[in-house]
């Protein structure tokens, strides 16, 4: 059992060293490409063939061209950051003159830094500070921190709090940015303490308390309905005499069923037409008229005391019944 532990660890410490060399391999493909391209001008693909190197095999040579390949393309944070890396590195690894050089590159970097700052004006409870996507510790809110040129997004969210973004660009060297983030608003709930309902629309506005001024306006619909009633009830009589007048024509060219011509059978088309739309008409008018009359009639006076009630709404539904077309009405006062 022992020999066949030893083994297998020898087995796996194999592939393990394997994957290393095929990983040394790779970078240093990526390394040998990333020159040649930065030789040629092509310094922002020189920059991510570097990149990817190091990645694969984090090393003191690569790190140095990377940040050289970062100030040669403006990406002057990110350069000063990997300066001093090496910096630190080298002077661990007891390379004094390999350090010093690391270094004045790093100082050198220095006065020509962007800067953002970030100032919340009152932190929430449990603020979060985003920018670009990545968390800003705390720790970095209210400190100038050097960054790379371009456009970034800062983002603030708080449980219970409305969320606050907006856009920065950082446009030169040298730049000094600072974004102040407002205390965020209190999230809008829906009485019980939820954030984010949606709000209740109603025909007549709020069902509170009715003043004076409410109850005008309600006795205001009442008449404006009452009056669509009355022209809606005019409608179904005036398509109603129309449909009389049409099936007395049917009559006289349809005397029976198998003795009907093609005009009495347009006719007859017609005279139920007229029919059905004189019908809805006085459905839907009288319907309109019994609500406004009931709105007018029940309208709180401007000099007694508020009353409340529930806003009256009346909704007309156009509707097919198997008889035919029909209308549907609900609704509350």
């Amino acid at each position: 059992m022992m020999m066949l532990t030893a083994a297998v660890l020898l087995s796996s410490h194999s592939v393990d060293a394997q994957d290393g060399q095929r990983d040394r391999a790779a970078a240093q493909a990526l390394f040998d490409e990333a020159v040649e391209l930065r030789d040629q001008g092509a310094t922002q693909q020189a920059c991510a063939k570097f990149e990817e190197s190091l990645r694969l095999d984090p090393g003191v040579g690569t790190r140095f061209n990377l940040a050289d390949c970062f100030e040669r393309v403006g990406k002057l944070a990110s350069g000063w950051t990997h300066f001093l890396e090496v910096a630190a590195a080298t002077e661990m690894a007891g390379q004094p003159e390999r350090a010093a050089m690391a270094r004045d590159r790093a100082t050198k970097l220095e006065p020509r830094l962007a800067k953002l700052r970030i100032e919340p004006v009152d932190p929430a409870p449990g603020l979060v500070i985003r920018r670009g996507g990545a968390d800003v510790g705390r720790a970095q809110w209210g400190t100038a921190i050097p960054i790379d040129p371009g456009r970034y997004t800062i983002e603030a969210s708080a449980a219970g709090r409305r969320s606050w973004s907006k856009q920065v660009v950082i446009a030169k060297e040298g730049a000094q940015v600072t974004v102040t983030v407002p205390a965020l608003a209190a999230a809008p709930t829906d009485g019980s303490g939820e954030p984010g309902a949606g709000s209740h629309l109603s025909v007549t506005g709020s069902s509170g308390a009715e003043d004076g001024d409410g109850g005008a306006v309600r006795g205001t619909i009442g008449l404006v309905m009452g009056g669509l009633g009355l022209a809606g009830i005019g409608v179904g009589s005036a398509f109603g005499l129309i449909a009389m007048s049409k099936k007395n024509e049917v009559d006289e060219l349809c005397p029976d069923e198998t003795k009907c011509t093609a005009a009495g059978i347009a006719i007859n088309d017609e005279a139920k037409t007229a029919g059905t739309v004189s019908t809805i008409g006085f459905v839907a008018g009288g319907a309109l008229l019994v609500g406004g009359l009931v709105l007018w009639l029940t309208a709180p006076s401007g000099d007694g005391e508020g009353q409340k009630s529930a806003a009256p709404y009346l909704q007309v539904l156009p509707t097919v019944a198997q008889s035919g077309p029909a209308v549907l009405l609900q609704g509350a006062w």
